[in-house]
C-alpha cells in the first residue's frame, strides 16, 4: 500500500535568529508564541563539549523587548546530566501571567523527563514559580498548556488526555494535575499512537486542532540515527472526547530532524496560522499558512 507525505503550502518567514550572528557555542530551536510573546530553546554548549544548560529567551513582539532568562537552577536537583536545565517550553496567557509546560530531567531524584508547569514574573524576566507535576506516568515529554473554561489545563496527545492544573490549600508551592477529559478516535480513523507537537488552538464550535507527529527511525534506536519527523494536523471535539480528523502526513522546509514546536492563530483572521519550528535542533523558524492548508488531502486509513 503506498504511504504518501505532503510538503505543506507556506509562506516562508525563515529563520528566526541568525545563526551567524551567535557565539559558535550557543543554538535556538524549537520555538513557541503566546499573544505578543514569542519563546525561544537555548542551548549553551560548555567547553567540554559535553553538557548543554538550556536557557530561555523571550521576545516581545509589540514592545520589541527580549529577556534572556536562565533555568532556575535553583528550584532544580544538581545533575551531571547532559542536558541540563528547562526544555522545550510551550507558553500561554492566563490570569496576567505567561505560563509555561515543559520538562527537565532533574527536577527531582527521578532523574528522567518530568512535567513542570510554572510562570514568570509580570516583567518577563525571571520564572517566579515552577512546580513538578504528576500525571501518573514516566517519561513526560511534549505535554501542552491551553486555557478552557477559564482554567489553566495541559493537552496530553500521547495520552489523548486534557488535564485541570489545580493547587490545595495546604501545598501552595505544588500543583497537580487532574484528568477532566479522554479522547477516543472518531470513525474512519486510525487508532495510532501519535506525540504532541503544539498547544491546541480553538477553531469553530466545540472543534479545536493541533500539529501532532510521529518518528520515522531506521533499524537502529540511536538519536543520531533518526530519520525524520512527520508532522499530522488533529481536529478534536472538546465536549465529546472525539478526535475527529487527522491528516495526511506533511512536511515544512526540512526532510529530517524538523519539529514543530509552536501555533499562533492570527486573531484578525484566524485561518491564518503561524507554525514554530526547529530545524536540527540548532534552528528556530516560522512560517505562515492557512488552516485549509493544513486539513488538505484524505484522512489516514
Amino acid at each position: 500500500m503506498p504511504y504518501y507525505i505532503r510538503r505543506l503550502p507556506t509562506q516562508s518567514k525563515g529563520t528566526m535568529v541568525d545563526p551567524k550572528s551567535l557565539p559558535g557555542n550557543l543554538a535556538f530551536f524549537n520555538p513557541s508564541r503566546a499573544g505578543d510573546i514569542t519563546y525561544i530553546r537555548v542551548t549553551e554548549h560548555e567547553a567540554s563539549g559535553v553538557t548543554q544548560r538550556n536557557k530561555i529567551f523571550l521576545f516581545d513582539n509589540e514592545k520589541k523587548e527580549q529577556h534572556m532568562i536562565p533555568s532556575p537552577w535553583d528550584q532544580l536537583v544538581k545533575t551531571g546530566n547532559m542536558f541540563q536545565g528547562i526544555e522545550d517550553l510551550r507558553i500561554t496567557w492566563f490570569e496576567d501571567r505567561l505560563w509555561f509546560a515543559g520538562t527537565t530531567t532533574h527536577a527531582s531524584q527521578e532523574m528522567t523527563n518530568e512535567l513542570i508547569v510554572g510562570h514568570f514574573n509580570k516583567r518577563l524576566t525571571e520564572v517566579e514559580f515552577l512546580s513538578t507535576v504528576d500525571i501518573g506516568h514516566l517519561p513526560v515529554k511534549n505535554v501542552c498548556p491551553f486555557v478552557w473554561k477559564g482554567k489553566l489545563c495541559l493537552w496530553d496527545t500521547f495520552k489523548r488526555r486534557i488535564y485541570e492544573i489545580y493547587k490545595e490549600e495546604q501545598h501552595p508551592k505544588k500543583l497537580f494535575a487532574k484528568t477532566i477529559q479522554t479522547f477516543e478516535f472518531g470513525p474512519g480513523l486510525p487508532t495510532t499512537e501519535l506525540r504532541g507537537s503544539t498547544s491546541p488552538i480553538h477553531l469553530h464550535g466545540n472543534t479545536w486542532g493541533c500539529v501532532v507527529h510521529d518518528i520515522i527511525f531506521n533499524d537502529t534506536p540511536m538519536v543520531t540515527f533518526r530519520l525524520s519527523y512527520i508532522h499530522h494536523w488533529l481536529e478534536f471535539d472538546i465536549e465529546r472526547g472525539q478526535i475527529t480528523f487527522i491528516s495526511q502526513p506533511f512536511f515544512i522546509a526540512h526532510w529530517g530532524i524538523e519539529y514543530v514546536s509552536g501555533i499562533y492563530q492570527d486573531p484578525k483572521d484566524r485561518e491564518k496560522i503561524t507554525l514554530y519550528f526547529g530545524v536540527e535542533d540548532r534552528q528556530a523558524l516560522e512560517c505562515t499558512t492557512r488552516v485549509h492548508e493544513l486539513r488538505f488531502g484524505k484522512a489516514l486509513r
